[in-house]
């Protein structure tokens, strides 16, 4: 992430969301070959987790009204990712 001028954690997971609601909206909007080109782009870029939280906000907001707005939704994100990539911390317990 260096390469990016992006030095921590904090700046790295708000680039990775934008990214990723990016791919999202594609998704909905435009065709799934834009969305996969989108993709594919971040991940060149080293926004690794963008494909994850487009996956996430595609499978359980898009099209949905089970939360009222994004800033409901958004701890279902950070559940998700931290099942999907589990700390050492989180490994030994």
């Amino acid at each position: 992430m260096k390469h990016n001028n992006i030095h921590d954690w904090a700046h790295c997971f708000d680039e990775n969301l934008v990214r990723g609601v990016t791919i999202a909206l594609l998704r909905q909007y435009q065709s799934p070959k834009e969305a996969r080109k989108q993709h594919a782009q971040e991940v060149v870029d080293d926004f690794q987790y963008a494909g994850d939280i487009a996956d996430v906000i595609t499978a359980r907001y898009s099209g949905r009204r089970t939360y009222p707005d994004f800033e409901q939704f958004f701890p279902e994100i950070l559940a998700y990712l931290a099942q999907k990539y589990p700390t050492a911390e989180s490994t030994n317990q």
